[in-house]
């Protein structure tokens, strides 16, 4: 099942599909409060929108209201934007770090969140989002990152040079970095790794 905000909202597409509506709804139940976002470029957030077809001139991912179906790439709009960010010499990666701590200041400044029992989740684009802020921004507690920790060279591999993982990380190659220091600059708070 979806939500189809189609009567309340434009552009006419989806809030949320299925699972990940799920479990925000029962993480809801538990009496936590959830502020889920896109990446850019991907679900509501796409960054190429064209009205005539209802989906992203550049390709990406986005869903069908009628069948609450996903289809298409979801790195292609990120792509393409981080291609044209690699010019100025700023990554993808900082454009979405930037995004979510805008995301986390918002939470913190509702009058019922504790703000000492805030933390991150998030899975594939969310786990890349949900790695790096956990990294960088001491305000969280726990973070659980799922699909999308690995190795650079594990990525680089599966997806070429122009793979996203490139994009995010062209600077922190210089610099001999890879995705297991953005955990090891948490500790000890709280990690949870979700690998599939």
């Amino acid at each position: 099942w979806c939500l189809d905000h189609r009567s309340i909202s434009e552009p006419g597409y989806p809030l949320m599909v299925g699972g990940q509506q799920r479990v925000i709804l029962n993480i809801v139940r538990l009496g936590i409060a959830v502020f889920a976002f896109d990446p850019p470029g991907q679900g509501e957030r796409t960054q190429y929108w064209d009205d005539v077809t209802g989906t992203s001139r550049i390709g990406g991912c986005f869903y069908d209201p009628a069948t609450c179906v996903s289809s298409g790439i979801a790195h292609q709009d990120e792509e393409f934007a981080g291609r044209q960010l690699d010019l100025t010499n700023v990554t993808t990666a900082s454009v979405w770090l930037w995004d979510a701590r805008r995301a986390l200041d918002h939470v913190l400044s509702r009058p019922f969140v504790d703000k000492a029992r805030v933390g991150v989740a998030g899975c594939s684009g969310g786990g890349t989002q949900a790695a790096f802020l956990a990294a960088t921004d001491e305000r969280l507690g726990p973070a659980a990152i799922g699909c999308y920790m690995s190795t650079l060279k594990q990525d680089l591999r599966l997806m070429g040079p122009t793979g996203g993982q490139y994009a995010n990380w062209f600077a922190g190659f210089r610099l001999g970095l890879d995705k297991s220091d953005l955990v090891e600059v948490r500790a000890p708070a709280p990690t949870l790794i979700m690998s599939t």
